[in-house]
């Protein structure tokens, strides 16, 4: 897709494991001042963060999501012959 739309890859990584350091950390955050966070933004929506979360690393531990980073410039640099 990249390359259809005059990209050139230069890199790609996996940043899945990124998805779940930061969906497990957001998750503790939320165990640990729950109280706070449910008096502040009410029960219902620290709930459906922490069903989200939950969904979020049940998925990535899966396999059925990942993150993928990529890299890329212009094949043909704009103004420039092609």
């Amino acid at each position: 897709m990249l390359k259809a739309a005059g990209f050139r890859l230069l890199e790609s990584e996996d940043r899945t494991a990124s998805v779940l350091r930061n969906a497990g950390g957001r998750l503790r955050a939320i165990q640990t001042h729950r109280a706070e966070l449910e008096h502040a933004l009410g029960t219902e929506r620290i709930e459906r963060d922490q069903r989200y979360l939950d969904a979020v690393i049940s998925l990535a531990e899966s396999g059925a999501l990942s993150r993928m980073m990529y890299l890329a410039e212009l094949a043909t640099p704009r103004g420039a012959a092609a």
